[in-house]
């Protein structure tokens, strides 16, 4: 009952900075709430080409956020 009450009375309410994550399909909060890790990881993609990176002969690791930044929105 109370998770009932939760999404269908509760939740609509409440701006996507204030919902907990409660359960598996809430894991999308995760960018609401910390919006700098959300941005490295779309840079990470932007900088690998969407391949997954491979520590042993990735450069990824020489440079720093602010060189992806800059790199990515020149």
């Amino acid at each position: 009952m109370n998770q009932y009450i939760y999404e269908n009375l509760v939740r609509p309410y409440l701006k996507n900075i204030d919902k907990k994550i409660l359960q598996k399909k809430d894991t999308y909060l995760v960018t609401y709430h910390f919006p700098k890790k959300k941005k490295l990881n779309l840079l990470h993609i932007f900088l690998h080409l969407g391949y997954p990176c491979i520590k042993r002969y990735c450069a990824c690791s020489f440079y720093e956020y602010d060189d992806i930044l800059h790199a990515k929105y020149r």
